[in-house]
């Protein structure tokens, strides 16, 4: 006959396993992408403390970052949209990007070079270029609700 004690042990120990089997495994699954990048002046010198902005054309979402000291910035957990950036450095010409796609659990590179400028001069780019995944050798798209309900079924009518 077993101890009381060694019965509960036991019993803590599989209601241990039958949490974790039961638990659904999340961890590829995200609604959210990425903005990465570098800031750098027109002789190539990376920019430290750069107020990069991002703007949520869909949901008013504003979030900043300040650049490294390597000029790199990060802004991690935006919802999928379109976006607007800017980025803006005392001594130099504020660019403002717009249009910006981010798709689901993207991670998406979008590098700026600032010029020498006024504080009151502005660079808006409304036209870019499509973004390349420099992070990731994997190809992905996101299916609209258009296409998925035109996929042919097989089989069924």
């Amino acid at each position: 006959m077993r101890s009381p004690r060694r019965r509960g042990l036991l019993f803590s120990a599989l209601c241990v396993c039958v949490a974790l089997l039961a638990t659904p495994n999340a961890s590829a699954q995200t609604n959210n992408a990425t903005l990465q990048g570098t800031v750098q002046d027109t002789a190539g010198a990376l920019v430290a403390g750069a107020t990069v902005t991002v703007q949520s054309a869909d949901t008013g979402l504003v979030r900043s970052v300040t650049t490294s000291p390597s000029g790199g910035y990060v802004i991690n957990f935006l919802p999928a949209g379109s976006y607007s950036v800017t980025v803006a450095l005392s001594g130099f010409k504020t660019i403002r990007r717009t249009d910006v796609e981010l798709q689901v659990a993207q991670v998406r590179t979008e590098d700026f070079k600032l010029e020498v400028g006024a504080l009151e001069e502005a660079i808006t780019v409304t036209e870019t270029a499509p973004p390349l995944d420099r992070n990731s050798p994997s190809i992905s798209t996101v299916i609209g609700e258009t296409q998925l309900k035109e996929l042919p079924l097989n089989g069924r009518h």
